[in-house]
């Protein structure tokens, strides 16, 4: 059975991108919900709960020691960049599989209709903002980094805030369908 990896996709306040909300914070608070809402539906993922003050060369060594090729791993983020960027998208690798990529259309389509956000759709690592991203790269399972919407947007961060306990259950039921 496939088993299901949840990353928060920086290592607490401070060490991601801020805005109206700090990313570093919210990605460990919403994998938290999400991780309740998957045990919750029976489908206990393994997390990166006890190494969040880990460097991520670190992080990533444990990863790739617990990982099979049909393992998933959902590392979580949220944008940023001028306040009038806005939207979800969601990240694969550069060669992505056909599973990865049904998965994170699946999921980018998802919390855009929970959250009402703008779809700016999948996107390779490469066309990521940083180009390669260490989550997507030289490990042998199925992958994705989903950026949920603008940590620099005040009217996406108030639509996260409204409905992120809707989107973990949604999310969840999700994950429980594809696994």
């Amino acid at each position: 059975m496939r088993k299901i990896f949840l990353i928060a996709g920086h290592n607490g306040a401070g060490t991601g991108a801020s805005g109206y909300l700090d990313e570093g914070a919210e990605t460990i608070a919403f994998r938290d919900l999400l991780d309740v809402e998957l045990c919750r539906l029976g489908v206990i993922p393994e997390t990166d709960f006890d190494r969040e003050n880990e460097k991520l060369a670190n992080i990533v060594s444990w990863l790739k020691g617990k990982v099979e090729l049909e393992d998933l791993c959902i590392d979580i983020h949220f944008n940023a960049a001028s306040e009038s960027a806005h939207g979800t998208e969601v990240l694969v690798p550069e060669a992505p599989t056909t599973f990865e990529k049904k998965t994170a259309e699946q999921i980018c389509s998802l919390i855009c209709k929970v959250l009402g956000t703008n779809n700016r759709g999948v996107k390779t690592e490469k066309q990521s903002a940083h180009g390669k991203l260490a989550m997507l790269s030289g490990f042998k399972c199925q992958q994705i980094l989903v950026e949920i919407c603008f940590c620099s947007n005040g009217q996406d961060v108030e639509k996260y805030n409204r409905h992120k306990a809707e989107l973990a259950k949604e999310l969840a039921k999700l994950i429980t369908h594809i696994v």
